[in-house]
This record gives C-alpha cells, structure tokens and sequence, in this order.
C-alpha cells in the first residue's frame, strides 16, 4: 500500500490540513494515518499485510498531531490516496 498527498513542511507521516490560510481553517495540525501504534511514511510503499485465503483486512486509523507551537481551531481536513498493490 502507498500512501500520497501533500505533507507538512519537514514532515514525512504528516498530511497537510486543506484550505490552510483560509478563513475557518484550523492551523498548526497535520492528520497521520497509522497502522498499529506506526505513522504511514507518505510517498513510500509500505507492507501492510499478507494473506493466503485472498481476502486481507487492513486496520487504518487517523490522528491529528500538532505540527507547529503556534496553533488554532478551526476546520481540519485533509486528503490522500491510497494505492493498493498485490503481488
């Protein structure tokens, strides 16, 4: 599986709020998606299962985390893609 979309300054398991700068938008966050307790690195293929039977369950969560010291409410979404692979 790999994980792509834009990313906090200086950050590789951080995604990047949408809208940042704009009015309502909540600022100083990034969203992580985990697998277990580990962050996904985004950009990099990263094994998250096997499986002899054909059918695999993947267990994601996500989080906000903070990513600045400076930091305010507001609207926070973010977007990625999720590519799946099987070999």
């Amino acid at each position: 599986m790999q994980l792509d979309g834009n990313t906090v300054n200086g950050s590789t398991t951080a995604l990047s709020l949408n809208n940042s700068g704009t009015d309502g938008a909540a600022s100083g966050y990034g969203v992580q998606i985990i697998t277990g307790s580990s962050p996904i690195v985004i950009g990099t293929p990263t094994a998250v299962a096997t499986t002899t039977s054909g059918q695999v369950s993947i267990p994601l969560k996500a989080r906000y985390i903070k990513t600045s010291a400076n930091s305010n409410g507001g609207v926070a979404n973010s977007t990625a893609t999720f590519t799946m692979t099987y070999e």
